[in-house]
């Protein structure tokens, strides 16, 4: 149970009514109540986010916009330069993909991406992939279990076909 107010907090009484067990009763003790944990670190939390986008807010703004901007003058370059060669108009794209790239990547939700982006990398590593013979006979049996439920469903289409046509009359 969370405590009142702070004053119990300080004081280390237990609001439900209970006496303190210990004979220190919580004096030179850090507290274990369950609250208290979690509003101290949602206070933490709250206050290093506010901090940490107040900073980089205008500046991934920034960066957002110039990733745009970049990839823009690269559709309209290929458009506008479309008298030049294509492998020219194609490098051309390709290097202002590449910078816009890097610029996105310096924002926080690149940062992230690229976090994000090795640690897959990483698990990926430690797949235990199946080897060809296991890969074989697993696709063999999904091929089979396909053609079986196939089989069934054209059966039961073909019997829905027939009793339809006689409740109907209509002979197809």
């Amino acid at each position: 149970m969370c405590l009142r107010n702070e004053e119990e907090f300080f004081r280390g009484v237990v609001p439900i009514g209970r006496t303190a067990v210990s004979k220190t009763d919580g004096w030179g003790f850090e507290s274990l109540h369950p609250c208290q944990f979690l509003a101290e670190s949602t206070q933490v939390r709250q206050i290093m986010s506010v901090n940490t986008e107040n900073q980089t807010n205008s500046l991934d703004l920034v960066k957002w916009v110039a990733v745009a901007a970049l990839l823009s003058a690269a559709v309209i370059g290929n458009y506008i330069f479309d008298d030049l060669s294509v492998v020219l108009r194609a490098l051309g794209v390709v290097v202002l993909v590449v910078v816009a790239g890097l610029v996105a990547a310096q924002t926080n939700k690149g940062k992230t991406f690229l976090g994000f982006a090795k640690e897959s990398r990483t698990e990926v590593r430690k797949v235990v992939w199946p080897t060809r013979k296991e890969a074989s006979q697993t696709t063999l049996i999904v091929i089979v279990a396909t053609v079986i439920v196939a089989l069934i469903l054209w059966g039961l289409d073909g019997i829905f076909v027939r009793v339809v046509g006689l409740a109907t009359g209509i002979r197809i």
